[in-house]
């Protein structure tokens, strides 16, 4: 099920998708490839922390559920060795580091839904060549599966034109005793 979500500040509509199979449900978010919501039958609370205000997602809870990359974690010293050149990034931690990709981040982008069903999304992003200080135009698909009994699964997929640097990671704030 596809459904408008909210508006970014900049005005733009994210779309949240939820995934159903077995006993289990989840819901994406198309701003940040943002794991919203968790839902097992039996259990009365999420199991992943959420909101249901876009703006939350683009302040306090910048990270919470979102697919950060192209780098997740720290790059020390803003800076590192590519294809034999020397790459700076954007410092953004104690002005020293580059923490989860700075600006450039892939949980701060609309990313498309490339295709959705009950069970399975598809959600795609472009990145271009030097944005952040990362070499490479980059393609990056995030598929999202349940399957039965009560498996979420993702796969992060990343091609480009050049030697680059790729750390992808889910960001979640699981929510397990409610």
């Amino acid at each position: 099920m596809i459904r408008d979500f909210g508006r970014t500040e900049a005005g733009d509509m994210v779309e949240a998708v939820t995934l159903r199979a077995g006993g289990l449900s989840a819901t994406v978010l198309t701003l940040g490839a943002i794991l919203q919501d968790v839902r097992l039958n039996g259990v009365g609370y999420g199991l992943t922390l959420g909101s249901d205000n876009v703006a939350d997602y683009q302040g306090p809870m910048r990270h919470h559920g979102s697919l950060v990359g192209p780098v997740a974690n720290r790059i020390g010293g803003a800076r590192a060795q590519v294809g034999g050149k020397e790459c700076r990034f954007p410092a953004n931690q104690v002005d020293r580091h580059t923490l989860h990709s700075g600006g450039a981040g892939t949980q701060f982008k609309l990313w498309k839904i490339g295709s959705a069903s009950e069970t399975r999304l598809v959600l795609t992003l472009d990145l271009p060549d030097g944005e952040g200080g990362f070499p490479g135009n980059r393609h990056v698909t995030a598929e999202w599966q349940i399957e039965t009994p009560a498996t979420l699964r993702l796969t992060v997929t990343t091609t480009t034109d050049a030697e680059t640097i790729v750390n992808f990671t889910n960001h979640p704030y699981w929510n397990l005793d409610g």
